[in-house]
């Protein structure tokens, strides 16, 4: 066999298992996780090895946050949800915070949070929690500045 039939083979292999499919728990592990969408009028993007998620009876909480740089970014939420939702999409109203910290020579550190202020919609909870976040963040500075959480999209894998 040639080096070009090896190859061919191996992408017949391949082309096979994706016809064939990959099972859903396999493919929601591999998938990123992520979390995109507008916060305090910014972009906001968390992958990888920066989201993790966990529900244990009765909570459910996501923590975030983005790259180390000049500004660090972090959004996190938790809902109290005594039994996973078993028709979708399911709605509750959950707490959460952000913060953004600022290095460098004049450091600053906002933090803004909310009891009652977000709405989290999930599209599917199960292996993998998909679904939306928004609301606003209204905790925060003297006096408070009201901060907007807008189409917050998230996909994590659970651990439970």
């Amino acid at each position: 066999m040639t080096k070009r039939q090896g190859r061919w083979m191996v992408a017949i292999a391949l082309g096979a298992a994706l016809v064939a499919g990959v099972p859903a728990d396999v493919l929601a592990r591999t998938q990123k996780p992520t979390i995109k969408g507008r916060i305090n009028g910014k972009q906001f993007k968390a992958w990888s090895r920066g989201v993790s998620a966990s529900y244990g009876n009765p909570f459910f909480i996501i923590g975030t946050g983005t790259k180390p740089g000049r500004s660090i970014r972090a959004f996190a939420f938790g809902c109290l949800i005594f039994e996973p939702p078993t028709t979708f999409p399911a709605t509750y109203t959950c707490n959460g915070n952000y913060n953004e910290t600022r290095i460098g020579r004049r450091p600053s550190v906002k933090v803004w949070g909310t009891l009652e202020g977000l709405q989290v919609t999930f599209d599917s909870f199960g292996s993998r929690a998909e679904g939306t976040v928004s609301g606003t963040l209204e905790i925060g500075e003297n006096p408070p500045i009201p901060v907007a959480v807008e189409g917050v999209r998230f996909s994590v894998p659970l651990v439970q």
